[in-house]
């Protein structure tokens, strides 16, 4: 007598394991049958962890840049996010640089205007000349800061001022330092034009004029780079 033929429909291959209300389930690091151990249990918690693994990317400057998968970007992410689409930094940078050089070329040429000789005149003795030569100080000690920390930005990935703070001491600066360009330039100019109509024009005056116009050039540098930094500060705001 022939065993009856199984249908399609049949119970499952002895082999094959149904998980039921008595069952053992399979273990992560265990062979099958076993209980789940603690250790186990820990590594299958630390497994669905993986999800959440850092993902690392790798920019277009080559810098690699990490984040959790899941959670909000971090907020050096977000500046470097926002910096992808600021104003180019190479022309931040040169017009750091002109401002270090004009500010340094227009005190140096006012702490040598001297003359000699029973009629020789010197800078010192006019508070608007020696008001221009602080407020030109000032700003080549700052400017040349701003150099130094866009050359350590780009050597280290790091800032000395972390943002959105150094947004804010930037722009603050960069407005202070043009008004007392524009005021240091302004009253030195009238000075030495009522110099000029008192007593007629001379190698003091000459270089006096000098001063005072590079002084207003680097009041333009300095303008621009606050329209830059209110830029950059609102930018992080919004």
């Amino acid at each position: 007598m022939t065993s009856p033929r199984k249908s399609p429909e049949s119970p499952l291959a002895p082999n094959t394991l149904t998980p039921g209300r008595g069952d053992a389930l399979p273990p992560v690091n265990g062979t099958l049958g076993e209980e789940p151990t603690p250790a186990s249990s820990l590594a299958l918690v630390v497994n669905s962890l993986d999800v959440r693994k850092e993902a690392k990317t790798v920019a277009s400057d080559g810098s690699i840049r990490t984040r959790e998968r899941g959670f909000a970007p971090t907020s050096l992410e977000r500046t470097r996010r926002l910096e992808e689409t600021a104003p180019p930094r190479k022309k931040a940078l040169w017009l750091r640089m002109a401002a270090l050089v004009l500010c340094m070329i227009s005190f140096s040429v006012m702490v040598t205007d001297k003359t000699d000789g029973w009629a020789g005149d010197s800078f010192h003795r006019y508070k608007e000349f020696r008001y221009l030569v602080a407020v030109n100080v000032i700003g080549f000690v700052y400017s040349a800061f701003q150099v130094y920390e866009s050359i350590h930005r780009r050597l280290t990935m790091k800032y000395i001022i972390g943002r959105p703070m150094g947004y804010c001491f930037d722009l603050s600066m960069d407005q202070m330092l043009a008004y007392l360009l524009m005021s240091a330039s302004s009253v030195a100019a009238s000075r030495n034009d009522v110099w000029i109509s008192r007593f007629g024009s001379d190698d003091f005056t000459h270089k006096a004029n000098a001063s005072i116009s590079i002084s207003f050039f680097a009041f333009f540098v300095l303008a621009i780079s606050a329209i830059i930094s209110t830029y950059n500060l609102f930018r992080w705001s919004f």
